[in-house]
């Protein structure tokens, strides 16, 4: 009983809020940059209430013993099918787009590719997509086949032709969440899971440097982002710099936002909160336009830093009590989740590893608001209620 009070589980999405969060504190804490402004007491309070509060949350039986139950699922031929929808959908977004997104990139073409994509079509293919790599790599390492190893890499792939590198990192970082929960954690996966994890982040820096369009990336931080002291004392490699500007800037917007946002009524705004954070994106953002209103946007310390945890907004339109119902409704939404499905499922592992996922992001946005993640949760409880009935004996709707 007491191993499990004081045990962190990385397939626990309230586990995976305290840590996240924790992380993001502690890289604010580096103080690395002037542009960043210090973070008031009372911020710093609400975060340790809610991570004394999830913690409670992710130690009881409704969440602990639905979280660490890893299955093994037999694989059909339905998931060649599936793959097959997923490759049409792509072909027709790549011949509307003019060509591969990559490929024009890497060209010089003047392409947006966060243009990319036919509306409707567009939603459910990369939603899809992420959900149906995450499902592979259960596939895979339930039963080591390498020809699903094969269709994992394929479609996890298309997100890097399209130059979707958010989507590529969802689908990633479910994938791992999927590895976690049948691979128990231990020290020395820890240890390597933290060299790869800094292998990344080291490589992010050196493309933020190409990016810059600068050879003098040491002079091009200090001007914009305002690397102090503290950062050329601590003898860090310059690239990892890009990764403390990412990691600590939503941190630094919801101060930011704190700091200039008047005080509101909880009246207010209260019917602009529930449309703007509460319900997902393709939503929420037809009704705005209906109604001819702007949703509220949160106070940046730069222009370029856009993103500010999924806090920074609901300040905006409701102050603390923004915040601590965001928090409330993001913990419902979990909890509900996680109780949509049956634990024996073929879908509960690929579903908590979503949830760990959106869980995990929320450090840098509103992953519920955001249906590029919160759209995926739709595909597990779906199949999951489409295995409950049986053609023959053999086939089972939801065996890929």
């Amino acid at each position: 009983m007491m191993k499990n009070i004081f045990k962190f589980s990385f397939t626990n999405p309230f586990d995976i809020y305290v840590g996240s969060f924790s992380l993001v504190l502690l890289v604010y804490s580096l103080e690395w940059s002037d542009l960043y402004p210090e973070l008031d007491l009372s911020l710093i309070l609400f975060f340790i209430l809610t991570f004394i509060v999830s913690y409670i949350i992710g130690r009881s039986r409704y969440v602990n013993n639905r979280v660490n139950l890893f299955k093994e699922i037999q694989t059909g031929k339905f998931y060649w099918f599936f793959s097959f929808i997923l490759l049409i959908c792509l072909f027709f977004e790549i011949v509307n787009a003019g060509g591969v997104p990559l490929v024009l990139i890497l060209n010089g073409s003047n392409f947006n590719y966060q243009e990319f994509g036919i509306k409707s079509l567009h939603v459910f293919f990369m939603t899809a997509n992420s959900y149906f790599c995450t499902y592979l790599f259960h596939c895979y390492i339930s039963k080591k086949n390498k020809k699903i190893l094969l269709l994992y890499i394929l479609h996890i792939s298309f997100f890097l032709i399209i130059y979707s590198r958010g989507f590529f990192l969802y689908a990633l970082t479910s994938s791992l969440f999927v590895y976690l929960n049948k691979n128990k954690m231990t020290f020395q996966k820890l240890i390597k899971i933290t060299l790869a994890f800094l292998l990344i982040l080291y490589g992010f820096g050196v493309l933020g440097n190409l990016r810059s369009g600068t050879d003098n990336y040491d002079e091009y931080l200090l001007k914009w982002a305002e690397a102090n002291e503290k950062f050329e004392k601590s003898n860090v490699p310059q690239p990892y710099f890009w990764s403390y500007l990412y990691i600590a800037s939503p941190l630094a917007n919801v101060q930011e936002t704190i700091n200039r946002a008047p005080n509101v009524y909880f009246w207010q705004n209260i019917d602009l909160f529930i449309i703007g954070e509460m319900i997902p994106d393709f939503i929420s953002k037809r009704i705005f336009e209906s109604r001819n209103i702007k949703p509220k946007v949160m106070d940046q310390v730069h222009m370029a830093l856009t993103v500010g945890t999924i806090y920074a907004r609901p300040y905006k339109y409701l102050g603390w009590n923004g915040m601590i119902i965001i928090y409330i409704y993001l913990s419902i939404f979990v909890l509900f989740s996680i109780r949509s499905i049956n634990s024996k499922s073929n879908y509960s592992v690929s579903l908590i590893a979503t949830l760990n996922t959106l869980m995990l992001f929320s450090m840098f946005d509103n992953m519920i608001w955001f249906s590029g993640l919160s759209l995926q949760l739709v595909y597990p409880v779906l199949l999951s209620f489409l295995e409950k009935f049986r053609v023959d004996k053999n086939f089972v709707y939801s065996k890929f």
